[in-house]
C-alpha cells in the first residue's frame, strides 16, 4: 500500500471533526469541520478539497476512465443504484457561505473561493454538510457488498499545497496525497452492525443505533469496516 507523504514538515496539523450517520439506504450523512492551516509563505485565495467519494458518480469521472484503461468497464456500464456519489448541501468558511465549484474535468475535486485571503500559517474553518452514497464494492476494493461496508476515501480532505496545488483524483491506485491530519469522528451505525478501525475508539448503544467515538492524530487516511453481526 503506497501513501504519498509531503516532504516538508508542517508547523501545525490540519484538524478534521466529523459527525456521520450510516443510513439503511447505503448513505452516510456527514457534518464535517476542517481546520485548515496555510502551510506556505503565500497568501491563499482558494482551497481545494479531495472528494473522492464522487469518483463513482458517472461515466465521465477520472476513476471510470482509469478503469477503462485497464479494460475494466464495470463502472462505465454500472446501474445508477450501484454507483456512489457525494452531494454537498452546505459549505461555509468561518461561518460565512462561500462560492465553491466541482472541477469540470475532475468531479472528485472541489474548489473553494475563500471570502478573504488566508495568510501564511493562519487557519480557516471549513464547514461542510453533505451526503455520500456508498457504491457497490465490485468496482474497487471499497464500498458495500450484500452485508458489509469497507470504507476508504469516504470523506473530504484538503489537497496538498507545496508552492502549487497537487490535485489528484481517485484512480484506484492508493495514491492519496494529503497533509497529516488529527481526526475526531462520531460515527453512528444501525444496531446489528459493528465498526472496526485502527483509531482509538469507544462505543455507546441506544435504542436504534451504536455511536462510535473515534480519534487519531497525524493520520493520512481513515479506513473503516462496518460489518453485520
Amino acid at each position: 500500500m503506497l501513501f504519498l507523504v509531503p516532504f516538508f514538515l508542517q508547523a501545525q496539523n490540519n484538524q478534521i471533526s466529523i459527525n456521520a450517520t450510516l443510513q439503511k439506504d447505503h448513505k452516510i450523512l456527514i457534518d464535517e469541520e476542517i481546520t485548515y492551516y496555510n502551510p506556505s509563505d503565500q497568501q491563499m485565495d482558494t482551497i481545494y478539497l479531495l472528494n473522492w467519494a464522487n469518483g463513482y458518480k458517472d461515466k465521465k469521472t477520472p476513476l471510470t476512465k482509469r478503469l477503462i484503461e485497464d479494460y475494466n468497464k464495470s463502472l462505465y456500464f454500472a446501474n445508477i443504484k450501484d454507483r456512489g456519489y457525494s452531494h454537498i448541501q452546505l459549505m461555509e468558511c468561518n461561518g460565512a457561505a462561500v462560492i465553491f465549484e466541482v472541477l469540470e474535468d475532475a468531479s472528485d475535486i472541489v474548489r473553494i473561493i475563500l471570502p478573504s485571503s488566508l495568510a501564511p500559517k493562519e487557519a480557516v474553518k471549513i464547514h461542510i454538510i453533505y451526503e455520500v452514497k456508498i457504491p457497490k464494492d465490485k468496482y474497487t476494493r471499497y464500498g458495500r457488498d450484500a452485508l458489509n461496508y469497507n470504507l476508504r476515501y469516504w470523506h473530504m480532505s484538503p489537497a496538498v499545497f507545496d508552492k502549487k496545488w497537487h490535485l489528484f483524483s481517485n484512480l484506484n491506485m492508493d495514491d492519496y496525497y494529503v497533509h497529516p491530519t488529527d481526526f475526531n469522528i462520531d460515527f453512528a451505525i444501525p444496531l446489528g452492525y459493528t465498526l472496526y478501525s485502527d483509531l482509538e475508539q469507544e462505543a455507546s448503544i441506544s435504542d436504534t443505533q451504536v455511536l462510535y467515538k473515534l480519534a487519531g492524530k497525524n493520520r493520512l487516511d481513515v479506513e473503516l469496516s462496518i460489518q453485520l453481526n
